[in-house]
């Protein structure tokens, strides 16, 4: 039952213990035995309550975060980029380390990573098996301008990503890398009602802003991919948000962490 619902399965237990307890004190056929057999029963009672309290409930599963920052130019150095992003020089690199030091496994880790500036693009550049990413929206691809002929991709978003992991098994991590870049907001025209929205291709870039149910918005950049150096810059990641949940030792843990990149 703990696996199904940790809370439900453990007030069961307990519940268990107590009757069982209560049995040992008030049973009247235990009562005619010698008191050593009591003693005895109610000890036995006892170190199971501990031990399940220890080795179940009490059990700790601390999720270890780390983040850094780097600003190699993979380009010049030809060097092998992280995760096998392809990589611009208007990229600054942002390594998050998701880290289980304990003897468990955790399972079904499920994060909401959100840095204060926009992600270019994300990838795994441990070996994990099962780790998949989505922006919060799940946009992707690209769009297509009317007048512009060819279709726009998307440069950045500041909405966050969605990352998935099946399992960290115990005394591993999930390793994750993050191209940053810095872009400006951008206004395009908008016309009337009923007629074809079209951008001039000289504004190169467009960006959609979507509202949550919070009333924050999230913001799209979306160009042309021989302009991506024009509208971008190198960005400084200052925080990382991280909420989520994983399953450890049966139970669903949550987390809620912001953490300052190390340079």
């Amino acid at each position: 039952m703990i696996p199904t619902s940790f809370i439900t399965g453990v007030i069961v237990v307990y519940l268990g213990l107590v009757l069982s307890l209560a049995e040992c004190v008030l049973e009247a056929e235990l009562l005619r035995k010698p008191y050593q057999l009591q003693l005895c029963l109610i000890g036995v009672v006892v170190f199971v309550f501990v031990a399940f309290t220890i080795g179940v409930v009490s059990v700790s599963a601390p999720l270890r975060l780390g983040a850094f920052t780097n600003d190699l130019d993979y380009l010049a150095s030809a060097a092998p980029t992280p995760g096998n992003i392809q990589w611009s020089p208007i990229y600054t690199e942002l390594d998050l380390y998701v880290i289980n030091a304990t003897d468990n496994n955790y399972d079904d880790v499920e994060l909401w990573v959100k840095p204060n500036e926009p992600v270019a693009a994300i990838a795994q550049s441990g070996t994990l098996a099962d780790v998949s990413f989505e922006n919060w929206w799940g946009y992707s691809g690209w769009i297509t301008i009317d007048n512009v002929g060819i279709p726009w991709v998307l440069y950045a978003t500041d909405a966050g990503y969605k990352v998935h992991c099946r399992r960290i098994p115990r005394h591993s991590s999930l390793q994750i890398v993050m191209a940053i870049a810095h872009f400006n907001k951008a206004h395009p025209k908008t016309d009337k009602t009923g007629t074809a929205f079209t951008i001039p291709p000289e504004e190169g870039l467009f960006d959609t802003v979507l509202n949550s149910s919070n009333g924050e918005p999230s913001n799209y950049w979306y160009g042309l991919a021989k302009n991506l150096t024009k509208f971008g810059s190198k960005a400084r990641a200052t925080n990382v948000s991280i909420t989520g949940s994983f399953t450890a030792v049966s139970r669903q843990r949550s987390v809620n962490r912001e953490i300052v990149p190390l340079r």
